[in-house]
């Protein structure tokens, strides 16, 4: 009900209820009897006022009338004053003029009394009436907001926009407020055909948008067909029953556009290439030749050569071989094969691990396929594939491909000493094995073999540059991984790469060096051996991924980073714990992977490029290289070159001092000190060997020893020394012992009194020199190698030959020529010196051997003198000695005093007679006589032949043996100098044959 019905409504209820009123309440001024006035009322019959009227005298209502005067209307409205709420105003009052319910005195108040459609609270319609409900705004239904010549009430749509109304400019059936997006364009109007026109002919927004199929390409844009959603411009060509899928207004399936003979329908993946198609061989040239979606090449990271073909290792069931790898670029593995003689029918398990960290350790499956053996690969030597794989391989990690067989096969390998072999991608490291057989390894059980290289070719999915280098790995670059290597590049010095992709250049030969080698410890070489590298590069260098290795099977490969600074260097040891290395700080230890042997060995530092920096090779049998039991091998500081290290010469035992608790001397990590040590200053005799514990009880490696006595009265210091025998023993002390001047220095194969007998030995040698239970030596030759003493001792009736105890010089024969012979010694019987019983006097003076055979002192002093002027052989010579018994000799040492010559050979003739042979030499000046075995005749004067009837000069038996003759007269005629000098020392030797001088030498031997 709209609300001027409802306002009309309630004007018509109010006039009812009015009338009703009316009608019912008669008003009290009547005077019908039915009056409601009672008798007190104002109003009587002819009057309403009586008496008891509330008028007064001045009322003015007279008898006849109630009213005296007319009603006041001041406005002349019609509506006296007491009713009308503005009197003043005839606009405003009280009635009712248009009977609408409202008049202009009420609130609200009707705004027009003069028309009934207009009142507070009417509803606004489209009637023509502006104010409908009296609030005084216009009619917005009615009125035209947008002044676009319609209102609400004539069908605008949008009062508020002039451009959205009911008009149709353009006569095209559709108005603005019926969406018409341009009324003045009658080819535009809802759901009208989208044509391509630069117009919105649908009016959705969107300009010449057709796109039917929802291809993503409008026909306006192109689209030869909004039908089919495979056509439109830029879409390939695809073998589709005669769709143009390219929108090139041919179907072209059957095109060949490159005429190499195949259409792309038949397989063509590039038709604008003559080179790309279905069955075409790969090339290196950056495309897909074979059309197989990759642009895959054959790349032999190994090459097997023909020695594969000719060894073929034992056949066994339950195998897997394969080889390692270094990758250093991000690489995507087609495949690989691997060369085999198998069955046909019988099953192939191509398995690649992974390591993160080394070449040999780490390894965890990544990938495992099974093939079978084809019938034309059955039963031959032959390359077998995997198949396709597509694992990517990452740079900077390890991988091992392989492939196992449970049936009966032979394989092919080559036993090829380890080395490294460069790829594109990285390098060939080693072959190898599982460590068990009976199924495939998961990757604990991998280990490096003997170092077979097995053959494979691998196949990489790609030929790209991944170093981008512009070189491809196909084609020119040794080592697609590395951005500065490639064919023509600049040689970088010791960046372990090829830069320029040519072995013949030299990357870093000779900048590292093999400097000092610790090959022999004292006692177990176990975790004690190591040696070091110099670099004299220049340059820091990196040892990552270099490989350390002997000529034969022992190798370790640097899997991490290892920097030596430029005039560095770097330790590899055993281990690196020093409680069990001898103290040595190792920066690079290697297990087991390494062995220096003590002998011969060899130590070759190859870097990643497959050179050879630095090779060592030392043999102490076909050189003089300077190895011994806890000492290092020392290069010359004036020697550090990978030229000059090859030779022995160039190398000696290390000066440093110990270089940790243990025994072990040399300078690890630490320049190398000089090869000579200070001239010691001694000479022949100034050290004699006194006494010697070769055949002791208890372990021999450890309580045999010897003693020296320094017979000067100055110190000297042994360091520098050469201890030897005549075989292949032979030591330098490298460590400063101390011989004191008039006492004894003891030299031993142990230290420890608690294992060597209780011997106090003042300098271990260990294993270096050992002493002969019978015949052996014992040379004492300083740094100027000048032989200051010797001793040839033997187990013959002249020499005591004892078990247990030491043997010693005799006390009172303490000299450098005496100890050359057997009768000055004897077993030790003084008191037992240690725990073992054994007798002996280590580092104190020898006692007295006693009486010999014929009860004489072997040796004794004469001066001729006035007091004494001829020569007097000791008694009891004569009982001693008789022809044909060659089991004695006795020597004297002679020296001249006075200026008198003397005429020997005549002082011997006179002294007795003797059945035996005389032979006179003259020692050097200031020196005694050396007994030569080489050269016995050496210093020889001559023979003196005493037969019992005259004193012949020994010519005849001299000219005999060949030897000059011919100076015994210039003795006896005192005609030469040689027998005047003052203090000349001659030393006479009774032998009891009659032979000539080699063969009486023989005999003193």
């Amino acid at each position: 009900m709209s609300l001027l019905i409802r306002f009309r409504l309630l004007a018509i209820l109010l006039a009812l209820s009015m009338g009703f009123a009316l009608t019912g309440c008669p008003d009290d001024d009547d005077d019908s009897v039915s009056d409601d006035d009672d008798a007190t009322d104002d109003d009587d019959a002819t009057d309403d006022d009586d008496s008891g009227d509330d008028d007064d005298v001045t009322d003015d209502d007279d008898a006849t009338d109630d009213d005296d005067a007319s009603p006041v209307d001041e406005d002349g409205d019609g509506d006296p004053v007491e009713t009308d709420c503005d009197d003043t105003d005839a606009a405003l009052n009280t009635l009712d003029l248009d009977d609408d319910g409202f008049s202009t005195c009420d609130d609200p108040a009707d705004c027009a009394d003069d028309d009934a459609d207009r009142f507070p609270g009417n509803d606004e319609l489209c009637d023509g009436v502006i104010d409908s409900n009296c609030d005084g705004l216009d009619d917005e239904f009615e009125a035209d907001g947008d002044g676009d010549g319609e209102s609400v009430c004539d069908g605008d749509c949008n009062d508020a926009d002039d451009a959205l109304n009911n008009a149709d400019d353009d006569a095209d059936g559709h108005t603005t407020c019926a969406g018409d997006c341009d009324d003045d364009d009658d080819a535009n109007f809802p759901l009208n055909p989208e044509v391509c026109d630069g117009g919105d002919n649908n009016c959705d927004g969107n300009v010449d948008d057709i796109d039917v199929d929802l291809d993503g390409v409008t026909l306006c844009d192109g689209d030869c067909d909004d039908n089919e959603d495979a056509a439109f411009p830029g879409n390939p060509e695809i073998c589709d029953a005669g769709i143009d899928n390219d929108c090139d207004a041919t179907t072209d399936e059957n095109v060949d556009a490159d005429t190499d003979g195949q259409t792309v329908c038949e397989g063509d993946c590039d038709d604008d290439d003559i080179a790309n198609f279905t069955g075409n061989a790969e090339a290196c040239d950056g495309s897909d030749n074979d059309c197989d979606a990759t642009t895959s090449f054959e790349s032999v990271l190994f090459d097997t050569g023909e020695a594969f073909v000719s060894e073929e290792p034992s056949q066994g069931p339950d195998r897997w071989r394969g080889n390692a790898y270094r990758v250093d670029a991000d690489i995507t593995l087609a495949s690989f094969t691997q060369q085999l003689q198998i069955a046909a029918g019988e099953s192939l398990i191509w398995t690649i691990y992974e390591s993160t960290t080394a070449p040999d350790v780490g390894y965890a499956m990544i990938t495992s396929v099974t093939t079978t053996v084809g019938a034309a690969d059955g039963a031959v030597m032959t390359y077998h594939d995997s198949g396709p794989l597509d694992v990517v391989l990452t740079a900077g990690r390890y991988y091992v491909l392989g492939v196992y067989w449970a049936a009966d096969a032979i394989y092919s390998g080559n036993e090829t000493v380890h080395t490294i072999i460069p790829t594109p991608f990285g390098a060939h490291t080693a072959g190898m094995q599982a460590s068990g057989f009976g199924g495939v390894p998961q990757g604990i059980d991998i280990d490096e073999s003997s170092k077979t290289f097995y053959p494979q070719v691998v196949t990489v999915a790609s030929e790209g540059d991944f170093d981008g280098d512009g070189a491809l790995a196909c084609d020119d670059d040794c080592n697609d991984g590395q951005i500065d290597t490639f064919v023509g590049g600049s040689e970088i010095l010791c960046d372990g790469q090829d830069n320029d992709c040519s072995a013949a250049t030299p990357d870093c030969d000779g900048g590292l060096i093999v400097n000092e080698i610790f090959a022999n410890a004292f006692g177990s070489d176990s975790d004690k051996e190591w040696f070091e590298v110099l670099n004299v590069s220049g340059v820091d260098i990196d040892l990552s991924n270099f490989l350390i290795r002997d000529l034969d099977s022992d190798d370790l490969w640097l899997g991490t980073s290892v920097v030596v600074p430029a005039g560095g260097y770097v330790v590899f040891g055993e281990t690196d714990d020093t409680t069990l290395n001898g103290g040595v700080t190792v920066d690079v230890p290697y297990g087991g992977e390494i062995n220096l042997s003590n002998g011969n060995d060899e130590i070759d530092l190859i870097s990643p490029t497959g050179e050879s920096v630095d090779l060592v090779a030392y043999d102490d049998e076909a050189a003089d290289w300077p190895l011994q039991d806890g000492a290092a091998a020392n290069l010359s500081p004036g020697a550090q070159s990978a030229g000059e290290n090859d030779s022995a010469e160039n190398w000696c035992i290390s000066f440093a001092g110990p270089f940790g608790p243990g025994a072990g001397v040399g300078s690890p990590g630490a320049a190398n000190v000089g090869c000579s040590v200070a001239n010691s200053g001694t000479g022949p005799g100034d050290l004699v060997i006194t006494e010697i514990m070769e055949d002791p009880s208890g372990n021999e490696n450890l309580t045999e020893w010897f003693e020296v006595f320094n017979a000067t009265a100055a110190d000297i210091d042994l360091q520098g020394w050469t201890i030897s025998d005549a075989g292949t023993d032979s030591f330098v002390v490298p460590i400063s012992v101390v011989a004191p001047a008039g006492g004894y220095l003891v030299l031993g194969r142990e230290t420890d009194t608690a294992l060597n007998g209780g011997a106090p030995v003042d300098y271990e040698y260990q294993s270096a020199l050992t002493l002969g239970n019978g015949d052996d030596e014992i040379y004492l030759t300083n740094p100027e190698d000048g032989l200051v003493d010797g001793v040839e001792y033997e187990s013959g009736s002249d020499w005591p030959n004892p078990s247990g105890n030491s043997r010693q010089v005799d006390g009172d024969s303490v000299h450098a020529d005496l100890n050359d012979i057997g009768l000055v010694w004897c077993e030790s019987f003084g008191a037992p010196f240690g725990s073992l019983g054994d007798a002996g006097s280590p580092g104190a003076a020898n006692d007295s051997c006693g009486a010999l055979a014929c009860g004489e002192d072997p040796f004794e002093e004469y001066v001729l003198s006035s007091a004494h002027p001829t020569f007097v052989p000791p008694s009891g010579v004569s009982g001693c000695t008789s022809a044909g018994t060659p089991a004695r000799y006795e020597r004297w040492e002679w020296p001249l005093i006075g200026a008198a010559p003397h005429d020997l050979v005549a002082d011997l003739c006179d002294a007795s007679d003797f059945d035996t042979v005389i032979s006179l030499y003259q020692a050097p000046d200031g020196g005694r006589f050396p007994f030569d075995e080489a050269a016995p005749c050496t210093n020889l004067v001559g023979f003196i032949d005493d037969d019992a009837v005259n004193c012949e000069d020994g010519t005849a038996a001299l000219a005999a043996s060949g030897l000059v003759v011919g100076f015994v007269d210039i003795i006896v005629s005192n005609a030469e100098p040689v027998v005047d000098g003052d203090n000349d020392e001659y030393d006479v030797v009774f032998s009891s044959t009659t032979a000539a001088c080699a063969a009486d030498w023989a005999t003193f031997d």
